[in-house]
Order: C-alpha cells, then structure tokens, then sequence
C-alpha cells in the first residue's frame, strides 16, 4: 500500500534526492573498504604473531638441544682428559652410566674415533678379532703413512661398537682439527 508519504520512484529520480542516494552508496562503500582493510591486518598481524611464537618455540627447542649435546661432549672430552686411552669396554660402561634415553632424548647414540698409525693397524685389527666384532675393516685402505681413524660407536640401550663405515651417516676425517663451525653429517 502506498501512503502519502511514501516517496514515489519519480521523485525519488529527482537530484535533489538522488545526490542524497549517492552520498549514502559512497558512504557505505568507504565504511566497507576500511573495515576489509582492517580486517585484513587483523589476520596478519594474528599471522605473524602465531608464526613469531612458534619461530622461537623452535628456537628455544634446538637451543635446549644443542646445549643437551654440549653436555654430552663435556662429558666425554672429561673421560678422555681424565683416563687418557679409553678401551671400548670402559666406552660402553660410560655411555651406560651416562643413562642417555634418560636424561638426553632424541640422541641416537654417542661415538668417538680413534688415530692408529699405519704400523699400529695390524695390531688393532688383531685386538678387535678377539673381542668377537668379525668382519671389521679399515677404509680407505692405504692410506699411506698417514694414521687411519677407527671409529667406536655407542648407541643406548645395545652399547656396541663398529666401524665407521657401517654408520649411515658420519663426519668426513680430514686430518686436522676444524678451525670453522662444526661440518654438518654428510650422507655418504
């Protein structure tokens, strides 16, 4: 029903009310565009604040890990400063002591290499036949005058020993001590 004082579409059309039509589409868009802008900030700045959170999350929980192998190591360069050579028996009851699934999750396993002069080799190679670990052999063979790394490695739980060569991942032997960072494992 129309009353009379509804506007009718003619008048409606007239400038008068048209100019007045347009103001409030213009204001109604502007009032749009700034609350999708806001919006918009809104989530990125939640964006960036979830991502900053879990950046130092992560930070923290390599930091804890890093200072958990640190530990290790201190450890172990104090057996080796205390007991000068250390047998692969006095390795393995170490590693037991040091309770590793225990105190330092996530470490797979802790080894240490050893230099044997060439004129040494045979002896050695000899010294681990009779402690039972058959089919151990020193790579690269040949090495010239230089010393050959023998490697002992023990992992939680089953503390036992092996050639480097049987390991998945390792550190490639230079020779000398690194003066740099540490080499990250290289996959061989």
């Amino acid at each position: 029903m129309i009353n009379k004082k509804d506007i009718s579409l003619r008048e409606l059309l007239r400038p008068r009310h048209a100019r007045m039509a347009w103001l409030v589409l213009a204001i109604a868009l502007c009032v749009t565009a700034a609350l999708w802008v806001l919006s918009l900030r809104l989530v990125e700045d939640r964006t960036e604040s979830r991502f900053n959170t879990q950046s130092l999350q992560l930070k923290t929980a390599i930091e804890e890990r890093l200072l958990n192998y640190e530990q290790v190591l201190a450890g172990s360069a104090g057996l080796f400063s205390v007991a000068g050579e250390v047998s692969r028996e006095e390795w393995r009851t170490y590693i037991d002591k040091v309770n590793i699934d225990r105190y330092y999750p996530g470490i797979q396993g802790i080894g240490y290499t050893r230099r044997i002069m060439i004129n040494e080799l045979h002896g050695h190679l000899q010294e681990l036949e009779a402690e039972g670990l058959e089919g151990y052999v020193v790579r690269p063979r040949g090495c010239g005058r230089n010393s050959t790394p023998s490697f002992t490695w023990s992992p939680p739980r089953s503390a036992t020993g092996g050639p480097l060569a049987t390991m998945p991942t390792r550190i490639p032997f230079t020779g000398r001590p690194s003066k740099g960072p540490a080499i990250p494992p290289a996959r061989w």
